[in-house]
Parts: structure tokens; C-alpha cells; sequence
């Protein structure tokens, strides 16, 4: 029985991925890819801060995505990496991550190398999802493990023409034209996706910049509210900090207009969370209360449940099956917990989704706190720590229904065997893309 002709695989391969019902959620994670470059779905384990610093840090390498799902995907992490290539702006690394297995795929790498790659960050994954995908990209990007060539696979000579292969070339004659026809349509495809990513983009820029606009005006209003208050006490130290509050409150509304990308703007978050510090530090003093801890980095000095709040003052423990990690409440809401009400979380808008201030990322105002899902909050001195369940998702702008997050995935500490292969080359939507030549799978 004669073979189908390399072009004709190819052609079918690109009519395959280009059906947008492969997955339901595969479109939804590659735009937060094109936009943020990860993809932290809810229930998922992982930290946005350090995803952001990641990605901020290798922006200048190619490109690279980083993917944590709550489930782990029907067919495997691979394959789920695969499904995502085509919706993807600039063609490159993709690491999925999920409770059961790691999976990647990848236009610059062969088989060989993204599994020693993912073998050599495996334990970190277990752990943490951004030290793993930090470990994942400094192994696959180390000069021991070279990208592929363009003359095939990288470390293996590229396959000489048989005389079967002569024998079609009038098969390929006739394809060629359909080839051409596909081609330009996926590149005319590429380029309305890109167009639309690049707006996203702006727009999630815009929508973070009006949330911290909002946390700015709420915390001006804090400012004037209490400039009585230091001036009258004439407290030295309380009109320290008060003055130290204005001038961060300046720096932050001055360069919220100049800022032009995400890291700028959560730069200028930082600003206005040292700025709600200095104004709980200068009443504290003024009232006769402790200074409250000085905020360090990814403990954020903003109340927990909404940031236009006055400075967390008391600091509670979120418990997760992942682990726990201490946050701030401001008095009120800490007052809550105590006579067993539930605070209201103020919602953050990123991207197309409402999400709880815990888990938007720095960049908005947000906790960055990620895939944050099921958990209790537990407040110093209470017996029984109150219960949250943020795994739900809302829908989105075309509302499509999405696929429910659970809790934190668990850490699975067994390796039940490997697989790796060497993926055939697929069509391309543009001329310049890369296909994908390699892919790797692991069970954790």
C-alpha cells in the first residue's frame, strides 16, 4: 500500500489543528499565553508574582509558555501543549503542568532535550510550579542542550529523498495549489489573531491601569482623612510616615500614566502598597497601637479581601491542600472573621474575568496569589479558621461555558515511567512559523 505523500500529512495536520473544537478551553488559554505568556487556570497550583518575574526575566529569549491546569487533560500534557501551538502568536516552548504529569512541546527542541529538561525540573514541579518552569527553561535553554537546526531534527542528519518520494512528485503538483490556497488562509488566520492578542493586550494594560487608578483615589481619600489627625498630634514620628505616604502616593500617580507594560504597573502598585503602610503606621503610632511589620517583597501590605481597604493590621494564615501562607486583613475585616462573617473580596477584572483581589496579579493591585481555589482563612487567637472556596470560574466575554477548577492540585511524589517521542512536522500558519518538532510527557 503506497504511502501519503510527506505534503499531503501535512495538509491533513494542518486542517486538524486548525478545527477550533479540539479543546474547549484551548483558544481561552492560548490568548492569556499571547498576552502574559502563563496560564494559571483556577484550582491550579502556582504563584503569579513569580510567574511574572519568569516571564519578565526571559523576555528577551525567545519565546516561552508556561501553562498550570487544575486537571490533568484527556490525552496528556503533550498533546494539550500541542492543541495550544497553533493559537499562539510567535511559535515556541510550551510546558503544561498539572497534578498527575508534565508535558511539553516545543518548535525549537527535539524530543531528547525537553525530556531531559523536564527529568531535570521535575522535583521542583513537585514542589512549586514557577521554580519548576524556572528550572524547565534554565535546563532547556542551558548550551548543553542546542535548539534544532533547520536542516532536521537537531543531532540527527535530515532524511534523504527516496525514489517513493520521487515517484510523487505529480501528487505533489497537484497539491501544491491546495497548499498555496491553505497557506494563505492560515497566515490571513494568524494575522486577525494577532491583531486581536495585541488588543487584548492594550486592554488588559488599560483595565489594570484604571483598577490601580481606583486603589490610587482611595487611597488619596485615606490621606486627606487623616491629615488632621498628624498634624494636630504633632506626633514626630506619625508625620513621618504621613509625609513618606504622600510623597509614594505622588511617585505612584505620576508614573501611572508614563507606565507602558504590566511590570511597570505593578512597580507602581508596589508604590501605593508602601504608601497604605505608612498611613496605618502613622495612625498606629498616633493611637497608641504597634507598627505593623514594614511590607517585603511578595507579602503585600494590602488588606487580603480588597485593597482600597486601609493596610492589613493583623496578619491571618491561608490554609490550602498546597500549603498555607500568612497575609494581611485590615481591622475591619479582621473584625468580621472574629464575629464569623465572611468579608466580600473585592473583584479585580483581568483579562476577561472577574477574579477575588487574592488571586489578580500585582500588576493589577491584585495579591498574586494565583490559582488560588479552595481554602480557610484563619485569623490569630480564632479556634476554627473561616472556609472560601474561589475554584469557580466566571464566563468569559463570548460566553462560552468553562471547565470548573478544583482545589490546589496535590504533589504527587511517585514517577510511574516516561515517554517522549519526536512529533511529525505539521503545517505552519505563516511561512515564517516553525513547526513543531518535538514533545515530551512525564508522570510526576
Amino acid at each position: 500500500m503506497p504511502r501519503l505523500p510527506p505534503l499531503l500529512i501535512g495538509l491533513v495536520a494542518a486542517l486538524f489543528l486548525a478545527v477550533p473544537a479540539t479543546a474547549a478551553d484551548v483558544d481561552e488559554v492560548a490568548a492569556e499565553l499571547n498576552v502574559r505568556g502563563y496560564f494559571i487556570e483556577p484550582g491550579a497550583r502556582g504563584d503569579v508574582n513569580a510567574m511574572e518575574r519568569l516571564v519578565a526575566d526571559i523576555r528577551d529569549d525567545g519565546r516561552w509558555y508556561f501553562v498550570s491546569l487544575a486537571d490533568d487533560p484527556e490525552g496528556g500534557n503533550d498533546l494539550f501543549a500541542r492543541r495550544i501551538a497553533p493559537f499562539l502568536d510567535e511559535p515556541g516552548t510550551i510546558l503544561v503542568d498539572s497534578p498527575g504529569e508534565v508535558g511539553a512541546d516545543s518548535a525549537d527542541y527535539t524530543d531528547g532535550p525537553i525530556g531531559d529538561a523536564i527529568d531535570s525540573a521535575l522535583d521542583n514541579l513537585r514542589r512549586d510550579f514557577a521554580d519548576g518552569s524556572r528550572a524547565f527553561y534554565a535546563a532547556l535553554s542551558a548550551g548543553g542542550l542546542p535548539p534544532a537546526g533547520d536542516g532536521g531534527v537537531a543531532g540527527r542528519p535530515a532524511t534523504p529523498v527516496s525514489d517513493e518520494g520521487r515517484s510523487n512528485r505529480g501528487i505533489y503538483g497537484l497539491l501544491l495549489p491546495l497548499g498555496a490556497i491553505l497557506g494563505v488562509g492560515l497566515i490571513w488566520r494568524a494575522f486577525r489573531r494577532r491583531k486581536k492578542n495585541d488588543r487584548l493586550r492594550e486592554q488588559d494594560t488599560e483595565t489594570a491601569r484604571r483598577e490601580l487608578r481606583s486603589q490610587l483615589d482611595a487611597l488619596a481619600s485615606s490621606i486627606v482623612d487623616r491629615s488632621d489627625m498628624v498634624g494636630l498630634d504633632g506626633n514626630e514620628a506619625a508625620t513621618a510616615h504621613y509625609r513618606e505616604a504622600n510623597v509614594a502616593y505622588t511617585e505612584a500617580i505620576d508614573g501611572l500614566d508614563e507606565a507602558e507594560t504590566l511590570q511597570d504597573l505593578a512597580a507602581i502598585s508596589t508604590r501605593v502598597d508602601r504608601a497604605r503602610w505608612q498611613i496605618e503606621a502613622a495612625e498606629a503610632l498616633v493611637a497608641g497601637r504597634a507598627v505593623p511589620p514594614e511590607p517585603v517583597a511578595d507579602e503585600p501590605a494590602s488588606c487580603f479581601f480588597d485593597p482600597t481597604h486601609p493596610a492589613g493590621a493583623e496578619e491571618a494564615t491561608i490554609q490550602t491542600p498546597a500549603g498555607s501562607r500568612t497575609v494581611k486583613v485590615c481591622r475591619a475585616d479582621a473584625e468580621k472573621l472574629r464575629r464569623g462573617e465572611r468579608p466580600t473580596p473585592r473583584a479585580i477584572t483581568v483579562g476577561d474575568r472577574r477574579v477575588p483581589a487574592g488571586m489578580a496579579p500585582r500588576s493589577h493591585g491584585g495579591q498574586g496569589m494565583g490559582g488560588l481555589g479552595a481554602f480557610s482563612v484563619l485569623l490569630q487567637g480564632l479556634a476554627q479558621g473561616m472556609a472560601f472556596d474561589w475554584s469557580s470560574r466566571g464566563p468569559s466575554h463570548n460566553d462560552r461555558p468553562r471547565r470548573p477548577g478544583g482545589t490546589f492540585g496535590t504533589d504527587l511524589t511517585t514517577r510511574r515511567g516516561t515517554r517522549n517521542r519526536v512529533s511529525r512536522p505539521r503545517s505552519s500558519r505563516s511561512s515564517s512559523r516553525r513547526p513543531s518538532i518535538g514533545r515530551a510527557r512525564r508522570k510526576k
